[in-house]
């Protein structure tokens, strides 16, 4: 059995906030792992909210272990377990988490059975000066201008945020090499900037051309592009 990933989301994260430790693998074999076995161990300055699939819970209130054993996972067979739970460390805390996997068969790797994740703590900069917002319209994602600048949160598989990444945004993020912008608006998976000159600026997902670059190809701009 092998653990392919094991991260920590968000990171970084703010005291009172939730953080979700996540591990995914599958079993390389040579042959079933009988009554297999996941457990994530939760970092002190942590305390245990809830599992998926169901779990055992830790049972102290700070940190602790979050376990959970099936019968069989056949080979190449996949597995996920996360753990989510309320961070109470104060900020400037570095909390490390632990995941790993067994079974009743002999593992020819342990190396694979185990990974570390970590996850930092910081205070929460209230958002401020905002002089417009715009919304998508099923919700899924928010953008703000400010002092000529923009900003951006929620989901980001398209790229909708404009900034350099496709990663889902908890906090706002400030929209790459974009300045003197006068208004926005956030559309379906895509976004639309008016800067002070009269030009264009858009990112996302350029569906039906919609990005106005001059071709209808799909494509998808995590950063703006003169229209």
């Amino acid at each position: 059995m092998a653990i392919d990933s094991f991260v920590a989301s968000p990171d970084p994260v703010a005291t009172t906030q939730f953080v979700t430790f996540t591990m995914n693998g599958r079993n390389l074999g040579p042959g079933p792992a009988d009554f297999w076995h996941m457990e994530i161990t939760l970092p002190s300055g942590t305390s245990f909210v809830n599992c998926i699939p169901g779990c055992t819970a830790p049972g102290v209130s700070d940190g602790g272990k979050a376990q959970v054993t099936f019968d069989t996972l056949f080979v190449n067979q996949a597995f996920s377990f996360s753990v989510t739970a309320k961070v109470n460390a104060a900020a400037g805390a570095t909390l490390n988490a632990t995941a790993s996997v067994s079974s009743a068969m002999s593992d020819p790797n342990l190396a694979n059975n185990g990974r570390a994740a970590s996850v930092h703590v910081v205070d929460l900069v209230p958002f401020t000066d905002a002089q417009k917002i715009s919304m998508s319209s099923e919700g899924h994602y928010v953008l703000a201008l400010r002092r000529g600048t923009v900003w951006g949160w929620g989901h980001n598989f398209y790229g909708q945020l404009g900034n350099g990444t496709n990663t889902n945004q908890p906090t706002p993020v400030q929209v790459d090499d974009l300045m003197s912008v006068i208004d926005i608006s956030a559309g379906h998976d895509f976004a639309v900037a008016l800067k002070s000159d009269g030009t264009v600026w858009t990112w996302g997902n350029n569906e039906f051309g919609r990005l106005g670059i001059g071709t209808p190809t799909p494509l998808t701009a995590n950063r703006p592009m003169r229209s």
